[in-house]
């Protein structure tokens, strides 16, 4: 049986009693709401909707695997699951209305376990048919149309997906959280604290100031940084550096809240590349190897965090003089020759 529990009173008290018991499966998995209809779904490809999260009715899924979390934007219904309800590949479908349900094809084998939508692009989160294989992301352009797969490289399982300010987290098995900023194209994976061994983690949540996630033998862990704030620059390039044609300059920046940073050092607010006389463009310090009259000008850099959230240093202006010329001769200081009666 399947029973959903619901509150009336921001979450103070709830219902759900015999009443609300709904025949024909053992258990729900997930549930996503729009201010008129609320979608559960479960175990046997089950599909439930209510517009008052009191009375359920049944929909049909057309599967009889588990489906494990369902979500709602765009416009759209995406419910995602797989192979522990005994199918063979994963399952996806989609819904404009909550009760036709279409199947989507991925040909990829294994198990969703979270979907979520952000910047236009929805992704779930993957684990592989058996073990020994490596966590993944779905990812569909099109709302929800076809389906694309990219590997997760150093993950095991992926639970679940969460999207905010440009940038898409997700979390699973061995302690870690991965990464992406390019629309779930490519990842870059964090190892998260290992309490008291490799933890699996199945939950990821990011409020106004910080990410919490949760896992397996009651482990929650905290940011340390503040998701919603922007990198804050404590130690800002020398306002002005004065250097010999030949000689090097370098210029370093510091910043709190900078997880993961992306730099970006500019000249006259053009980006700066490695190459030539530049090394370092895209790190805390830049090394301008043998200035020449063309390097002079204002220096900045462009702090950006795993959060998509910027912060630009003050500008550092490098002026270059001209280094000592053979063709000048070099006059010996001499004192003074006393003249007569001194």
């Amino acid at each position: 049986s399947r029973r959903v529990a619901y509150s009336d009173d921001n979450g103070a008290t709830w219902s759900g009693n015999a009443s609300d018991l709904v025949s024909g499966t053992d258990g729900l998995r997930g549930i996503a709401a729009t201010p008129t209809l609320a979608v559960a779904v479960g175990t046997s490809g089950s599909i439930l909707t209510s517009t008052d999260g009191s009375a359920w009715n049944t929909q049909s899924s057309g599967t009889t695997s588990t489906l494990q979390k369902v979500a709602h934007a765009n416009g759209r219904w995406v419910a995602v699951g797989g192979n522990d309800g005994g199918g063979s590949s994963i399952v996806i479908l989609t819904s404009d209305n909550g009760t036709t349900w279409t199947p989507r094809t991925t040909g990829t084998q294994g198990q969703l376990w979270g979907v979520d939508f952000g910047g236009g692009v929805w992704l779930a989160a993957g684990a592989p048919a058996s073990n020994g294989g490596g966590g993944f992301v779905l990812r569909s352009l099109d709302n929800g149309v076809t389906w694309e797969r990219r590997n997760v490289d150093g993950t095991a399982f992926l639970y679940k997906v969460r999207y905010l300010h440009g940038v898409w987290y997700a979390v699973g098995a061995n302690s870690v959280l991965a990464i992406s900023r390019d629309q779930g194209d490519s990842w870059t994976c964090l190892p998260l604290p290992a309490r008291p061994a490799p933890q699996t983690f199945r939950g990821v949540a990011i409020g106004a100031r910080s990410m919490v996630v949760v896992g397996n033998e009651s482990v929650i862990l905290r940011s340390s940084s503040e998701i919603n704030a922007p990198p804050v620059i404590h130690t800002a390039p020398s306002s002005a550096t004065f250097a010999e044609a030949g000689r090097p300059v370098t210029l370093t920046v510091g910043a709190n809240n900078a997880l993961q940073a992306v730099y970006q050092w500019r000249k006259n607010g053009t980006p700066l590349a490695d190459g030539g006389n530049v090394a370092g463009a895209t790190t805390p310090t830049l090394q301008l190897l043998a200035v020449s009259a063309s390097d002079a000008g204002t220096y900045d850099v462009v702090v950006t965090n795993s959060h998509n959230l910027s912060a630009t240093s003050s500008g550092a202006a490098v002026f270059v003089s001209p280094a000592p010329s053979a063709s000048f001769p070099h006059f010996a200081v001499r004192s003074p020759v006393p003249g007569p009666g001194t």
